[in-house]
């Protein structure tokens, strides 16, 4: 199977032809290493930890329950920022400050790009929320899609759009990887410039040689 190995203009995420032909090469994969927990109505009182840690894309606040992760952040060096989003998001759980071994796996996985690391989400959203962000997992490493194919249909763009934008697990659930059907991106919660850096990085990486991550699913067929 052909990757992006020696098609270092895919790395040039500002042009839309290019990004265009990064979406004709991703192929969905299976997810393997995260698991989905949805959020039940005996969760609204469950108790939540947080912590900052450095990543490579910046600083995070990562949060769980006791049955995992239910926010990943960027916090663009605003902690007190990133905790308000927290608390909104779950504006009836008891929050401190602590590490469970979920956030570790979550860090550890931020981390460890190449490789797999076992990490279990405990999502609050709708059953459409749901849906789309399980779709979100099947985009491999270095692909991408859009939002009129995770609804399933142009006119479920809209819809699929706004379930990606209350992801609250960024990067883990990769909805940075998601485009307009032009080649376009102007969404993304945490800023339009990380998700430019993010979508460069993952191309620049998919396409180095070494690189073998599982996760890496895109094809190219044109020589």
């Amino acid at each position: 199977m052909k990757g992006l190995q020696g098609k270092k203009s895919f790395s040039d995420v500002r042009n839309k032809n290019t990004m265009r032909q990064r979406l004709a090469a991703t192929e969905m994969i299976v997810p393997g290493n995260i698991q989905l927990e949805p959020w039940s109505p005996g969760d609204a009182a469950t108790h939540i930890t947080y912590e900052c840690a450095g990543s490579p894309f910046g600083e995070i606040l990562v949060a769980a329950t006791s049955k995992g992760v239910c926010y990943l952040g960027f916090t663009g060096n605003e902690p007190a920022a990133a905790l308000r989003d927290l608390k909104r998001r779950f504006p009836f759980n008891p929050v401190s400050e602590g590490r469970s071994f979920f956030q570790t796996a979550a860090i550890r996985q931020m981390h460890a790009t190449h490789h797999l690391i076992p990490v279990r989400l405990h999502l609050k959203g709708t059953p459409f929320q749901l849906q789309i962000w399980k779709q979100l997992l099947r985009i491999p490493f270095g692909g991408l899609t859009t939002y009129a194919r995770l609804g399933g249909s142009t006119r479920a763009a809209r819809a699929a759009g706004h379930a990606v934008g209350c992801n609250p697990v960024g990067f883990l659930l990769p909805c940075h990887r998601v485009i307009c059907t032009d080649g376009s991106f102007n969404r993304y919660f945490w800023g339009t410039e990380l998700k430019e850096k993010l979508l460069t990085w993952e191309a620049e990486t998919a396409q180095d040689p070494g690189f073998t991550a599982p996760r890496s699913g895109v094809v190219l067929n044109k020589n």
